[in-house]
């Protein structure tokens, strides 16, 4: 901690930047814990790099081989390299890694998600996420000028995250508990908000979005005591001599010799 206090942040205002680079790197020479999520501090959009390897593609295969949620962090402090939603790299990577953005006007506004930083290492999952331009995400629309997502809670949702990137009057939106009562939000931010519950009410919970808003993203993901990851894998099934063996496989529609 004492040397990444020492670190300090110069020159730059330029755009894009290697942000693929620094994914990659990060993970094969961090040769990180599988499923530990990554968070990308950025203030531009994404270039490939001059090496064949540092490419949008390789990032994202990079990170789903180890599980990796990659959640960015992005400022529009200097405002200078556009907003996040405008490069399509960076939600490509989120959205493919199930990892979750956020955009900050200010670095004052980022030290207010350490709370969601902390409770995303100790690991959770999407269980709803949604684009007002969008089809992502089940949407129960109670009028046809507002949006209300439905969020079902049970025993299993130890700690409950939702954050929210707003265009246009973002202190509009609730989060209302299963008795349809607003939550306080843990943090409001120029662009969106976070909510950080610890134990939540069980029940059906509402994201509840008017018309005014507008353009909006958002994300509800879950931590859990229980272990609820699955992978998938292949095998071969083959005889010899009478006895039966299980041979790993990559490519089950191209066999193996």
């Amino acid at each position: 901690m004492e040397a990444l206090d020492t670190l300090t942040a110069h020159g730059g205002r330029d755009c894009p930047e290697l942000t693929f680079n620094g994914i990659i790197d990060a993970i094969e020479l961090g040769d990180p814990i599988v499923g530990s999520p990554m968070f990308v501090f950025t203030d531009a959009g994404a270039k490939e790099g001059d090496d064949l390897k540092y490419t949008l593609d390789n990032a994202l295969g990079l990170a789903l081989k180890y599980m990796i949620p990659v959640n960015f962090f992005y400022s529009t402090e200097f405002g200078s390299c556009g907003s996040f939603d405008r490069h399509s790299s960076l939600v490509d990577l989120l959205d493919g890694t199930d990892g979750f953005g956020m955009q900050f006007n200010s670095s004052g506004e980022i030290q207010k998600m350490s709370g969601v930083m902390a409770a995303a290492l100790d690991g959770t999952s999407t269980i709803l996420e949604g684009r007002s331009s969008g089809d992502r995400g089940r949407r129960h629309s109670r009028s046809a000028i507002d949006k209300i997502y439905r969020i079902p809670v049970d025993n299993t949702v130890q700690t409950l995250i939702v954050t929210f990137v707003a265009w246009s009057n973002p202190n509009l939106v609730e989060l209302r508990n299963p008795n349809e009562l607003p939550q306080p939000r843990t943090e409001n931010l120029a662009q969106g908000g976070v909510w950080l519950l610890r134990s939540p009410t069980r029940g059906e919970w509402s994201f509840y979005v008017p018309a005014a808003v507008g353009t909006h993203t958002f994300k509800v993901q879950s931590g859990s005591r229980f272990n609820l990851e699955f992978d998938f894998f292949f095998h071969l099934k083959k005889e010899i001599g009478g006895q039966l063996f299980e041979d790993p496989i990559d490519y089950p529609l191209l066999g193996k010799k």
